[in-house]
């Protein structure tokens, strides 16, 4: 067993690239307790912000965050009365999320066009990832499908916009039990405006900054400057990133309506 692991441990700390043995086995399920994690996200119109924009496609620039002490209930609804189980656009999406516990849950939810639904779950701590599970004869949603606190329509954690099937949310959550190990992000703008791209993450050396309260501290892991450009990088030593911690990647623009793609990938381990 001890060779098993200092084995694992020596090709995490080699670069990370698609013929590396340890991601294929990782990606193919013969490491028990390790398995791929990453994210994809746009920006269109980058805003000029002391906070910076968050890479998604919301319309807020700051990604709001669920009570982290008792979880909440949400609803989702669609702008598009043909997003419905019935109808010609999206009729159920799949919701990834994180419960009072922090472990991670799925739930499948019936659209019903422009009048809300309410999730199952009423301790939702974060929200992850949704996207279509079924759709009628139009292949995309109809509408701009939100997924928000149940009672505040304004307070939206996660979203799929109209002619999509999935969330372009890069920010995720690492569930309890489990250690991120960051292998590489990536990010690209267009628009001729320069664009200060940053990778953040609620944790700093493995401790976690700001939980418990109402302001969880976004610390940065890297920055990168495009402007009609593409920045990669690939850690030869990847970064831990502990459960809890929330990641997101966040866009500082000096010229307004730049637009940004960025994603990440990695390896989750855990029970």
């Amino acid at each position: 067993m001890k060779k098993i692991i200092l084995a694992i441990i020596i090709l995490m700390a080699l670069p990370v690239y698609a013929e590396s043995p340890y991601p294929l086995a990782v990606s193919s399920g013969e490491i028990s307790g390790a398995a791929p994690f990453y994210s994809i996200g746009e920006r269109a119109g980058v805003a000029v912000t002391a906070t910076g924009d968050d890479i998604w496609r919301g319309t807020a620039t700051t990604i709001p965050i669920p009570d982290q002490t008792n979880g909440e209930q949400m609803a989702v609804v669609s702008t598009s009365a043909s997003d419905a189980a019935a109808g010609t656009g999206v009729r159920s999406i799949h919701i990834t999320y994180l419960d009072t516990d922090w472990n991670e849950r799925t739930e499948i939810v019936f659209l019903n066009g422009t009048s809300a639904v309410d999730t199952v779950a009423t301790g939702i701590k974060f929200v992850n990832h949704i996207h279509t599970a079924t759709i009628g004869s139009g292949g995309v949603s109809a509408g701009v499908i939100k997924i928000y606190k149940k009672g505040d329509a304004n307070t939206v954690y996660n979203m799929i916009d109209t002619g999509g099937n999935m969330s372009l949310t890069v920010s995720r959550m690492i569930p309890a039990g489990k250690t991120f190990y960051l292998t590489q992000w990536q990010c690209s703008s267009t628009a001729g405006k320069p664009i200060f791209v940053r990778f953040r993450s609620t944790d700093f050396g493995g401790v976690l900054h700001g939980h418990g309260g109402t302001i969880p501290v976004f610390i940065f892991k890297d920055s990168a400057t495009v402007q009609d450009s593409t920045y990669v990088n690939r850690f030869d030593f990847p970064i831990k990133i502990p459960s809890k911690s929330i990641i997101k990647i966040t866009a500082w623009a000096t010229q307004a309506n730049g637009n940004v793609a960025a994603s990440f990938d990695g390896v989750m381990l855990g029970n």
